[in-house]
């Protein structure tokens, strides 16, 4: 309090502070030392009762920066203090205060044990290496003026970074495509339908098993990789037809996939909820690509209506290898259904995962890469099953009826590599020139679009497909489909060397350079996810 300064002859300024008057020698006039940090509740009662004890005797000695505060000659003499030195020009540790450890110091005994003078202490004597540690003079940096990108109908801009702008691009081409639906859609109430659209169809005829370089036909190969290399440039999606993979093991799949999805008497013993467990049962409501896209402003469906088993790796050597929970204990059990969906599960894995790598080594032959460009570096991890159902409902609870830009798995793009898709109804939907196009099933065929991932190892050669699920108006029994996203499970052993993704440079253009460094698939996926949590938390302030 003042009172108690002018009581100890310490004058209006208090005990931390020079007169402007007389700032000492070597000091320009009218020069004032940065008033001293604002310390919590805590500290402050501990200096208070500093001043209050030290005020009694005599004014305190004001340390130099990087003093160590101990006791000499002239501590309590009554003189004048020596002067401060002013701050160091052009510190670039602009947060950084002066400050005296004399007072951390005192050597009052009633406050030597206090652990309010303990943490003043530690937070001073901090402060005052990073003084002594600043960075050495050089031109200091000016204000800079921070410039957002054009907004969309999303949250406002957090950053000008590489991945929101990709993720803003992403989001204004959803929202040219959802205008042009609603503009499209019938005045009479008739319910809107997206126009068809003919994917690229590949024949992997001779073909299968290229990643290994087995496979039987040359000419079928150089035709396949002509085919997929244009739709990656193009819209990122193609059709693998004649894959090899007994039509019958497709039909028991996706039959299986709605059974244990439909029977009430089928137990899912794990909960899916990353990071404890990402595998296990994801109840319908509990999704949100609206959330990963960071849409979750713009009047959409906040969460997708669809239920999904997460399954991993069934190997249980793979697994410790990798430092990832097994598949044991966390099958569906309780109905024949349940017992069997684990057996053909397992069989269709090693189907899926084997054709995602030929799909992958024909992306690289199409750009006249090694077959294994794709494959090697994330070939120790594992990909992840993803059996999903999508329950019926009445139009007046189907929160998309009459909305042609909703859908009841929101539009997104896939994190990784590349995904493997097939169903047992239409649905799908994938944006073309800016518009929804529905591209029909095929009987045995399995969808491939390429994702994040691919996109950032190709230099943005190939596109990640802008996708979504929208189920028709009105009575209809549900969609079963199976989705398996390559790579998605990283190797979590410490003893992993994990190498880097690195940029095609033959994909490059002429003259141009890559917007991508060398990282780690972990590396990138985890900024991500971290990218679309800051967003959110910006939409929610």
């Amino acid at each position: 309090p003042l009172r108690r300064r002018r009581a100890a002859g310490l004058g209006d300024a208090g005990p931390h502070s020079l007169s402007s008057a007389d700032p000492g020698p070597g000091l320009p006039s009218g020069w004032r030392r940065p008033a001293r940090p604002r310390l919590p509740n805590c500290w402050q009662r501990a200096s208070t009762q500093r001043r209050r004890l030290s005020s009694r005797t005599a004014p305190r000695r004001v340390g130099a920066v990087g003093s160590t505060g101990g006791g000499g000659e002239g501590r309590h003499s009554g003189e004048r203090p020596p002067a401060r030195a002013p701050p160091p020009a052009r510190c670039h540790t602009a947060r950084v205060q002066h400050c005296s450890l004399s007072n951390a110091d005192s050597p009052d005994a009633a406050l030597r044990t206090s652990p309010q003078r303990v943490y003043a202490t530690i937070r001073k004597r901090r402060m005052a290496v990073e003084v002594a540690h600043a960075v050495v003079p050089g031109p200091a940096p000016g204000p800079t003026t921070r410039i957002l990108p054009p907004t969309s109908r999303t949250v406002q801009h957090v950053g000008s970074d590489l991945g929101t702008q990709t993720l803003d691009a992403v989001n204004s081409t959803l929202d040219r495509a959802n205008a042009a639906a609603e503009a499209a859609a019938p005045d009479d109430g008739a319910p809107w339908q997206p126009a068809p659209l003919d994917l690229p169809r590949v024949d992997m005829t001779g073909v299968r098993g290229v990643a290994d370089g087995n496979e039987q036909d040359a000419d079928a190969v150089a035709s396949a990789a002509k085919v997929v290399g244009e739709a990656a440039r193009g819209i990122g999606f193609f059709i693998l037809v004649n894959t090899g993979i007994d039509e019958e093991l497709f039909t028991d799949s996706l039959r299986l996939t709605r059974e244990i999805h439909s029977d009430s008497n089928v137990r899912f013993p794990v909960a899916f909820a990353p990071p404890e467990s990402d595998i296990g049962l994801q109840r319908k409501g509990a999704s949100s690509a609206a959330r990963a896209m960071n849409r979750i402003d713009t009047g959409e469906p906040k969460v997708d209506h669809i239920q999904s088993l997460m399954v991993g790796p069934a190997d249980e050597e793979r697994c410790k290898r990798m430092a990832r929970h097994s598949m044991t204990g966390v099958w569906p059990e309780g109905t024949e259904a349940a017992r069997t969906f684990r057996e053909k599960s397992i069989e269709f894995m090693q189907e899926l995962e084997a054709l995602s790598m030929d799909a992958r080594a024909l992306l690289a032959l199409s750009a006249g890469l090694d077959r294994r460009t794709f494959i090697t570096p994330v070939e120790e991890n594992a990909g992840m099953f993803r059996y999903n159902f999508y329950p019926p409902m009445d139009e007046a609870d189907d929160p998309c009826a009459g909305k042609p830009g909703f859908a009841h798995l929101g539009a997104h793009t896939d994190f990784g590599v590349c995904t493997l898709l097939i169903a047992d109804r239409p649905g799908l939907e994938v944006v073309e020139d800016d518009e929804w196009r529905a591209p029909p099933v095929v009987k045995g065929g399995v969808y491939v679009n390429c994702g994040d991932l691919m996109r950032q190892w190709s230099n943005d050669a190939f596109t990640s497909a802008v996708h979504r699920v929208r189920m028709p108006t009105g009575a209809h029994d549900g969609r079963a489909g199976i989705a398996y996203f390559s790579c998605a499970y990283t190797n979590r052993s410490p003893e992993y060397n994990e190498p880097l993704i690195v940029p095609v440079q033959e994909l490059l253009a002429e003259g141009a350079t890559s917007t991508y460094k060398p990282e780690k698939w972990s590396e990138i996926f985890l900024r991500r996810i971290r990218l679309v949590q800051k967003k959110a938390s910006g939409a929610a302030r």
